[in-house]
């Protein structure tokens, strides 16, 4: 009976091995999970988990691009800053004329859908071309027929809600080819720099239908014979 208590005694871990390895086996359980859960982030490919972003880092990787449009090709810096001319022409001419044109603005609508759905396009060409960084899967392909499907609602909108429907679908559509990888930093650069311009021009339009409608409207009250 000694014997045998004494036999237990021996193989018996101590209290304080036990306690260790326990936290040992906890603290190597917590690092799996921490490891598998950045693996799991990394992997996952979820529409919000990809888009979701950094906002200060972000700001600076805007920065960044903008001072490398300089690498820009040329016929790209060119065509992409003369393409701001038509949009940008209809509330320059608003603004010095003191009254607003509405057949003007209407072009300057459709122009803008113009451009929103040669944006879509841009994404088709990106994926289908070989080693690119984008597949050419239903996300990627079904974003791109989004900005034509939002500029044809655009057009066949009232002036209003259209203007405000390109000017959505042209910021989404900056977005998304900002937040996407695949596109070089000079072309991010003058993706941002144009998306900004087409957008001020669309709404300062806008802004110009009731501003100039209404000093117009005063003018003419002013010059009826009393």
């Amino acid at each position: 009976m000694m014997m045998s208590l004494r036999w237990l005694g021996r193989c018996r871990r101590p209290v304080h091995n036990l306690v260790m390895g326990s936290l040992d086996s906890s603290l190597v359980q917590r690092k799996l999970i921490g490891v598998n859960g950045i693996a799991a982030q990394l992997l996952h490919t979820s529409f919000c988990h990809k888009f979701k972003e950094n906002t200060p880092a972000n700001a600076l990787a805007i920065m960044d691009n903008i001072k490398q449009m300089r690498h820009s090709p040329t016929p790209a810096l060119a065509f992409g800053l003369s393409g701001l001319i038509p949009i940008a022409a209809a509330p320059v001419f608003m603004i010095t004329s003191g009254a607003f044109d509405p057949s003007m603005a209407d072009t300057q609508l459709i122009y803008g859908a113009v451009v929103l759905s040669f944006l879509g396009g841009v994404r088709w060409g990106l994926t289908l071309s070989e080693g690119s960084s984008q597949p050419p899967d239903w996300h990627n392909l079904g974003y791109s027929v989004t900005p034509p499907l939002i500029a044809w609602l655009g057009i066949l909108a009232p002036y209003s809600i259209g203007v405000i429907t390109v000017i959505a679908g042209v910021g989404f559509a900056g977005y998304m080819d900002l937040a996407m990888m695949g596109y070089p930093n000079w072309f991010k650069g003058l993706r941002f720099c144009l998306t900004l311009g087409a957008v001020l021009s669309l709404w300062t339009c806008f802004v110009c239908k009731f501003i100039l409608d209404e000093l117009k409207e005063g003018e003419e009250v002013k010059s009826e014979p009393q």
